[in-house]
């Protein structure tokens, strides 16, 4: 090393801290002018979009005459006709929103931005603390050029919140590296050296640890400035065992895609390691856990996160990016996490590949037992419908332990008479007459009064049963004790795409997510084809265990056609169970062919705008913020869009 350069480094990392700081001041401004010009952009397609509806519409024609008169007639009159076509411009947007699209890329009109200024946020609350909990931030280095530790140094020194360690554990020690350490002369900053594997240098990194909370960091990768103090306030707020934020990964392109996260889903984590490195562990928790394991060379991390949640007590997310991958991490097939994980909880199960996405591998539940399966299906004039959907059951399923209790609710039809005639001769088949005004919660909860089965599944009969072990995997999964209703992934007939995969609570109520989309597509984050949590699944095809179903009361009847399934969901999970979807069941849906969509006359809309705030008024809390979504996406799309950053 040339002589007195060590003296020079401090010197040099000052000027770079200084650097640094203007030139994120400089990206906030740019960021905020490119959030500024794609909000434009969008809301400019949009309106072209909308416009070129209406002026095609039926209504706009047989309209022109009056918007011939209107140039003559008293400006009030006009200003009354120009409301009137705003309002069917609302309506007709409300409509595309639901009908079939392509799948959009999420985060395709994200750009990060960074944090206030220190001053503005940190001084006149007094937050800036070192008294606080310490975090110790644990990396295992390989050989990486020198600039990656100088961000890395930069990226802890920039951190509002002070009180940190910094354990570096690499194969080799670096003289540059420390000599520039040592110069800082931090103490914060601990630089080691071991032989072993990368596992095995994380390893040695927790046992030297002693902070109270520990992250794991890539070496790749940095935390935002604001990262630590996010941290410590939501920990500071609610005592969690575990914290974790949303990120962005900077790509190869230099395109940089954000990852929001839902709140704590453990279904999605036995799926994929959603909750990612930008998460904080309670430093007993993991010492109680075991720490980081050498053995598990399939997904080390992954198996710290399985380990830890299975112990935790309070897991919380905050939705703000706070760290920043570089380059998309390569998929972990984790099947060896997964696996310790079903043999540490007692759970029959297995892994298989995901064939839609190569590299993933999910996993499927074993039934316990062979429990009887009652399917419910209420019906009404739709005879060869209803029939097609039991023989689909009977001759696809794999699983045959099943009855059907078939509510007919007034059927007039002869051919669809005979056939329930015929299918009452059956066993296991019971066909129960009520013949009163359509009442889907209460034709369902009659049918489950009347079932033998410890598992129920709800089904429309415009179904069609499509994958042989569908009713197997779903009674896996619904057999949980932490899981409460179990959804199926739902096409629409003729290649018209998915139908349903889960839904989700946005601006204007409970919602189809991804709706339309192409069958095969792997949905946003995998969503399409892993399972996933979500704050409730649809009714036309939904499992429960029978002691849960009766737990919560059953469908509200007050509820008679519309969101009586997202209420069910909802109380379920304000029983502290989870509702998952398996993309894996597959069955064909018919939508709405046995009866009329809830909104196509005013009465309907207007029926379905009271239940709608029926819904509101019990559940306002999950319907203001779905824990399972994440408020940083567009609150009016269904397909994860960003909203504005």
């Amino acid at each position: 090393m040339i002589e007195g350069s060590a003296d020079l480094l401090p010197v040099c990392l000052e000027d770079l801290l200084a650097a640094r700081q203007e030139v994120r001041e400089r990206d906030r401004l740019i960021a905020e002018l490119r959030v500024a010009l794609a909000a434009q952009r969008h809301e400019t397609r949009l309106s072209q979009h909308r416009l070129s509806e209406i002026e095609e519409s039926t209504a706009w024609r047989v309209t022109s005459p009056v918007r011939h008169m209107a140039r003559y007639v008293p400006k009030i009159v006009h200003r009354s006709l120009r409301r009137g076509f705003q309002q069917v411009r609302r309506w007709r947007s409300r409509a595309t929103d639901e009908q079939a699209a392509p799948m959009p890329i999420p985060g395709a009109e994200y750009t990060y931005r960074p944090p206030a200024r220190l001053n503005d946020r940190v001084l006149s609350t007094g937050r800036a603390r070192t008294d606080g909990p310490m975090f110790s931030i644990v990396m295992g280095l390989s050989a990486s050029d020198f600039g990656t530790i100088i961000r890395l140094v930069a990226s802890l020194r920039c951190q509002w919140y002070e009180n940190w360690q910094w354990v570096l554990i690499a194969d080799r020690i670096d003289p540059l590296v420390q000599a520039l350490l040592e110069a800082l002369q931090d103490t914060r900053i601990v630089y080691r050296a071991i032989e072993g594997t990368m596992v095995e240098r994380v390893a040695s990194g927790w046992r030297e640890s002693r902070g109270e909370y520990v992250i794991f960091l890539r070496e790749d990768d940095e935390l935002t400035e604001d990262c630590l103090y996010e941290l410590d306030i939501a920990l500071t707020s609610v005592s969690a065992d575990v914290v974790y934020s949303d990120e962005d990964i900077l790509d190869e392109d230099g395109a940089v895609v954000p990852y929001f996260k839902p709140d704590w889903s453990p279904d999605t984590l036995m799926s994929l390691p959603y909750i990612g490195h930008a998460c904080a562990i309670r430093r007993t928790l993991l010492d109680d856990a075991g720490g980081v394991s050498s053995a598990c060379s399939d997904g080390p991390f992954w198996d710290v996160l399985l380990r830890v949640t299975e112990r935790a007590q309070r897991i919380l997310h905050v939705p703000k990016v706070l760290y920043h991958r570089r380059g998309q991490a390569a998929v972990e097939p984790g099947v060896m996490a997964r696996t310790a994980a079903l043999a540490r909880r007692g759970a029959a199960g297995r892994l298989e590949p995901v064939p839609e996405a190569p590299g993933y591998f999910r996993v499927v539940y074993a039934a316990t037992g062979t429990p009887l399966i009652s399917i419910i299906i209420p019906t009404r004039d739709h005879g060869a419908m209803l029939l097609r959907n039991i023989d689909s059951v009977r001759n696809v399923a794999a699983w045959q332990d099943v009855e059907f209790v078939i509510l007919d609710n007034g059927s007039r039809d002869g051919e669809t008479r005979d056939i329930l005639d015929n299918l009452s001769t059956n066993s296991r088949v019971s066909v129960i007459r009520h013949d009163r005004p359509f009442n889907y919660a209460e034709l369902n909860n009659i049918g489950a009064r009347r079932t033998q089965g410890e598992l129920l599944l709800f089904m429309n009969d415009d179904m069609t049963l499509l994958t042989a072990d569908a009713l197997e995997r779903m009674a896996g999964l619904a057999q949980r004790k932490h899981i409460g209703a179990v959804g199926a992934k739902l096409l629409y007939p003729e290649g018209q795409g998915i139908q349903h995969v889960g839904v989700m609570n946005i601006g204007y109520g409970p919602v189809h997510a991804m709706k339309g989309c192409a069958a095969e597509d792997c949905g946003a984050f995998m969503r399409a084809v892993l399972d996933y949590d979500w704050s409730s699944v649809t009714g036309a095809c939904l499992m429960i265990e029978r002691t849960k179903f009766d737990a919560v009361g059953g469908f509200d009847e007050e509820l008679p056609i519309a969101y009586n399934d997202s209420d069910l969901c909802f109380r379920l999970i304000e029983r502290g169970l989870f509702n998952v979807v398996c993309p894996a069941a597959q069955f064909l849906h018919y939508e709405s062919f046995s009866r009329a969509k809830d909104d196509d006359t005013p009465r309907r809309r207007s029926r379905l705008d009271a239940d709608r705030q029926r819904l509101e008024a019990r559940h306002r809390d999950i319907l203001a913020r779905d824990p399972f979504h994440n408020p940083n996406f567009d609150p009016k799309s269904a397909y994860f869009m960003t909203g504005r950053q």
